[in-house]
């Protein structure tokens, strides 16, 4: 979806990880609507988070923070 409304494009500039694969790049317009859209608030509330920690294995916690399962 995002490819047929031009906000990503293939890049032909690098490997695709397996032969059935693209890579895809972002155009100038995705990264016009992420911004508009409040992507850096989400990203600074996503990396304060502590779930990029958790996702990479780097979390010492080992129980759940309030509000999760």
């Amino acid at each position: 979806m995002l490819a047929a409304f031009r906000l990503l494009v293939p890049d032909r500039t690098a490997p695709a990880p397996r032969p059935d694969l693209k890579v895809w790049r972002s155009t100038d317009r995705f990264r016009a609507h992420v911004a508009a859209g409040g992507g850096p608030l989400v990203w600074q509330t996503i990396t304060a988070s502590g779930i990029p920690d958790r996702l990479y294995g780097s979390a010492t916690a080992s129980t759940p923070a309030d509000g999760e399962d």
